[in-house]
């Protein structure tokens, strides 16, 4: 078992610990981040993926992440396309 570490409330790590303890399994994450590249504006879009069993949950995240304007794409099992090379 991985060894505990507390978690500062508000933190991008403290908000993916209660997605997951929620039902929300994140897959992977990044922070969004504003900076300055060689002078010049730069910025990092941030997202979270993940997977979610629970179909009202589902829709409830779908409907509060397209409300703040988050980009949301959803799929149920089976109906995404699987690429292959």
């Amino acid at each position: 078992m991985a060894p505990q570490r507390a978690l500062r409330p508000g933190s991008g790590d403290a908000i993916l610990a209660a997605a997951n303890d929620a039902g929300f399994l994140t897959e992977c994450s990044q922070p969004g981040e504003l900076a300055e590249h060689h002078e010049l504006p730069w910025r990092q879009r941030a997202f979270v993926a993940g997977f979610v069993a629970d179909p009202a949950l589902a829709r409830a995240l779908c409907a509060r992440a397209a409300e703040a304007g988050l980009i949301v794409r959803a799929y149920r099992p089976g109906s995404r396309l699987e690429m292959t090379s």
